[in-house]
């Protein structure tokens, strides 16, 4: 079977064209998935395919982001902070990439979207890039990858307008991200929140109720002790 694409793109800061791997999404396999909703694949890690980098500047992105308009200003900025990164190292780009091209490629995706001002996407580069360090076995720099998510997803959800579909999930992983980080009031508390705004009928919300449980338990045994 088939597992590798090529589809053509246009870098929107150096305005390159290249071909980027992509993967046949039915060739991917999720076997389960963490409490964060991470994935383990069977198979293929469709993780390490998910973002686009240009060979020349090295702009990172998720793929429908490279049909995006940057203005000049954007693009001055974001062609400085790039030059910056080159010590992050230089992902391979080919069909036959690991676990640590994949962490570069979010880190670069994770300083755009900041640079750009799109906390919501920051946060999910972080938070992917604090899977990623997850499967490698490093707890440490998972914890500070999860740490900045949660301070993206915390200013998205303060300072800017959420969509009613979107806000499950920001709710969540506000609660799991706490969790995760040992702030496990601040997660009971955001996990009720999400409880009490969202029925059942949100994949969250049922998720979010567990959490909880399992939150709420551990707290009253800590307690107890």
């Amino acid at each position: 079977m088939q597992i590798f694409w090529k589809k053509e793109f246009k870098c929107p800061v150096c305005s390159n064209e290249f071909e980027a791997v992509r993967v046949f999404s039915n060739t991917v396999i999720v076997k389960k998935r963490d409490t964060d909703f991470m994935p383990i694949y069977e198979g293929i890690n469709a993780l390490y395919y998910q973002m686009v980098t240009c060979p020349v500047c090295l702009f990172t992105a998720f793929e429908s982001d490279f049909q995006t308009e940057l203005t000049a200003k954007q693009k001055d900025l974001l062609m400085k902070a790039l030059e910056k990164t080159k010590h992050i190292g230089r992902p391979n780009l080919s069909e036959n990439r690991d676990i640590s091209d994949a962490a570069v490629m979010f880190s670069i995706a994770a300083i755009v979207y900041t640079l750009l001002g799109t906390s919501r996407k920051a946060a999910e580069c972080y938070l992917k890039l604090g899977w990623l360090f997850r499967q490698n076995h490093d707890s440490v720099e998972e914890k500070k990858a999860l740490q900045k998510a949660l301070d993206h997803f915390e200013n998205y959800y303060i300072n800017e307008e959420i969509t009613s579909q979107e806000e499950p999930m920001i709710l969540f992983y506000l609660g799991e991200l706490n969790g995760r980080l040992g702030n496990k009031k601040k997660a009971v508390e955001w996990f009720s929140l999400l409880v009490q705004k969202f029925d059942s009928s949100s994949l969250y919300a049922r998720k979010a109720r567990e959490r909880w449980q399992d939150i709420r338990q551990s707290l009253r045994k800590t307690q107890g002790g």
